[in-house]
Formats: structure tokens, sequence, C-alpha cells
């Protein structure tokens, strides 16, 4: 059975087992397990505990609609529960989003500064998606403390922000497209 799926605008095509020479040995898919708590736990990446999985985030509405403007292979598992959301347009709808907002870099401006990674052309979600349904990676490490920087960053703009009896859409919507609960503290 195929791990991947190739994912572009027009078509999916399964892509074999035997062209992953590079994953080969990873765990089957959702092999870690999840605890029902306010963090997900991944059993082999403990410091690694975000807050929403790929497909909350993207029912619940990020990147206006539009995230993966790059083919790319994404998991057969995420394709499948994915089907009815939308990944993909040519221009963001700030009314897909939660907060009814668009927020965040373009993908430009992150590769500009030469963030993105080959085998995730997209960026962080992508490398998130691959990661929630089993992929484990080299870039793991730097996307994890990436991570954990943006989330402690964000949280602590945002509780300034409420100790001044403000608000801040446009936080809680970056939080949000980083797998994150504005309303929960990290445990880390």
């Amino acid at each position: 059975m195929a791990f991947f799926h190739h994912f572009c605008k027009s078509d999916i095509n399964i892509i074999q087992d035997e062209l992953w020479d590079h994953y080969s040995g990873l765990p089957s898919p959702l092999w870690y397990q999840q605890e029902v708590v306010d963090e997900i736990n991944f059993t082999d990446r403990p410091d690694f505990r975000p807050t929403y999985s790929p497909i909350e985030m993207f029912r619940m509405g990020i990147f206006g609609g539009c995230y993966f403007k790059i083919e790319t292979e994404l998991p057969w598992q995420f394709i499948r529960d994915s089907k009815d959301l939308l990944l993909y347009g040519d221009k963001e709808d700030k009314s897909v989003n939660c907060y009814g907002i668009i927020s965040g870099s373009t993908l430009e401006w992150w590769n500009e500064r030469k963030l993105i990674q080959d085998d995730d052309p997209n960026g962080w979600v992508e490398w998130y998606v691959k990661f929630y349904y089993g992929r484990r990676h080299s870039d793991d490490d730097r996307q994890i403390k990436r991570f954990k920087s943006f989330i402690t960053r964000h949280l602590a703009m945002l509780r300034g922000y409420e100790s001044k009896g403000k608000d801040s859409i446009k936080t809680k919507q970056n939080l949000l497209q980083w797998a994150w609960n504005h309303e929960i503290n990290p445990t880390w």
C-alpha cells in the first residue's frame, strides 16, 4: 500500500512505495498514541505537542483555503480525510479563515529567506501534515524548534493584548495556522 499520494490541482496519483525508499522503514501512519487531552502527544517526540491536527486546522479555516500552491506528495490518509476541504486555489479568501482575516507571510516571503525545505515546498503546515501522519525527517528538530518559538512569542503577544483589554484576531489566526489553540498555555 502506498504511504503517500501525489497531490496536484488536477489529479491525485498513487506514488508506489518503492519510489519512496527514503521513507522506508517508517511505521504505519498513526502509529503513535494520541492522548485525548488539550495537546497532541507524539510518543516519539514528547517535545512537540500541538493542539490541533492538520484536518482540524483546515476545517476551522486557514490560509484562505489555498495553502498548497506547489504540487507535492502528501499522505494518502490526509488526502482521504481532507477531500471535502479547500486546500488550494489561486487567491486566498478571508471568509474561509476561522477569524475572517488573512494573516501570515506569503510563500514567496518564506522562500526568499530560505526557510523552506525542498521536501516540503509549501512550508511548515506541509511538514506538519507529513509528521502527523507518520513521516520522520532530518528537518524535524528545526521545525519543532520553530514551532515552539512561534507559539511562545505569539502567545506572549496575545496575553499582552489581553492584559490591556484588547484582542488580536490576527494573532489568533496565526496561532491556528501553527496548530495551536490560543486559549491553552503550553506545557513545555
